[in-house]
């Protein structure tokens, strides 16, 4: 039944054409996935979830050092609270909030990663990770627009529970919640800025610290990672995002993981120009931050000689994907119904 179904595939006139796309996708850079390593610098409410979910749905758990393998290792090391619990709660002196002992746990997989680990991604990934690492290392980010990011960092936090949203100050003691404005003033916005998260994780002993607030020296600092990247996304980008499929080896596509709008629950700021002003006052450096990013993404794709390519190799992969899996899925119906 198998054949038959493939048969049917080769003859079909969608797979001539798309055959014929391949000689324009011809050129690309094709590296294979277990020689070369990329390190992701998952800036919050960036596009990040999905990417990393594509490459665990592509490789596996032991092809993804995640986020998910730290918590764990927290789990076991602080009992009692949840790591999310113990992260959010903790000060700036514990261990586990310091780049060294992110480096003692990665040590730890250090013989899984010769042939197994594709991608190092997460909001705890740092500048400097390529050190234990024993293949070519790349590193990558993505950037958002800042009032976006913030309106859906703040509808993320809504999703968690009441424990998680007092930490994070969108409801108080009693349980009741603050309005959007309100929570702006509350919350170390600063400390959460796209400016705070690129600063730290490049030059700073510590990955989070929830009590600074960058300075221009730290906004020059987050400059400076950036120069550091192989590829820096826009989020808003879908060109940008199927680049990095490619030249992270994904084939199997999976929808989409962030929150959408068109959700009835989203919030979204009636006065969008006084949420702007508000969110510039309490991060100043991050238009300008995310500006600067749209300019290094521009030269990027100018150097990147394949870079079109390798995003039309992308929606070619994601068209017959998404065509085999509802061919067979009719036939596999059709056959049920014979049955």
């Amino acid at each position: 039944m198998k054949r038959k179904i493939w048969l049917n595939l080769q003859a079909s006139p969608t797979i001539y054409f798309m055959k014929k796309a391949l000689k324009y996708l011809l050129g690309m850079e094709i590296v294979q996935p277990e020689e070369q390593l990329y390190i992701f610098l998952h800036i919050q409410k960036c596009a990040g979830r999905t990417i990393i979910l594509h490459a665990m749905n592509q490789f596996g758990e032991a092809g993804v050092f995640h986020d998910g393998r730290f918590t764990a290792e927290l789990a076991k090391q602080y009992g009692g609270m949840g790591p999310r619990t113990l992260i959010l709660e903790a000060s700036k002196e514990k261990p586990f909030m310091k780049k060294q002992w992110f480096s003692e746990v990665l040590q730890k997989y250090k013989g899984e990663w010769r042939k197994q680990l594709r991608l190092i991604g997460g909001h705890r990934a740092y500048y400097g990770m390529h050190e234990f690492v024993e293949k070519p290392a790349r590193y990558f980010t993505f950037l958002r627009e800042p009032v976006s990011r913030i309106i859906s960092w703040y509808n993320n936090v809504l999703r968690l529970s009441l424990e998680h949203q007092k930490i994070l100050k969108t409801v108080r003691d009693d349980g009741q919640r603050v309005s959007f404005e309100e929570w702006l003033g509350r919350v170390n916005l600063a400390a959460h800025s796209m400016t705070a998260f690129l600063a730290l994780r490049y030059y700073g002993e510590n990955v989070f610290d929830f009590d600074f607030v960058p300075t221009e020296k730290d906004f020059e600092k987050a400059k400076e990672a950036l120069r550091q990247m192989y590829f820096i996304g826009l989020t808003e980008s879908g060109e940008d995002k199927d680049f990095m499929y490619q030249r992270l080896g994904i084939t199997q596509f999976i929808s989409n993981q962030n929150v959408g709008k068109e959700q009835s629950s989203y919030f979204y700021p009636q006065n969008y120009e006084a949420a702007k002003e508000l969110i510039l006052t309490k991060c100043p450096f991050d238009y300008e931050l995310y500006e600067y990013a749209k300019t290094l993404n521009q030269e990027m794709k100018m150097q990147i000689e394949d870079y079109y390519r390798a995003v039309a190799y992308t929606r070619f992969r994601r068209r017959v994907f998404t065509k085999t899996q509802a061919l067979f899925s009719q036939k596999f119906f059709q056959n049920q119904k014979r049955d």
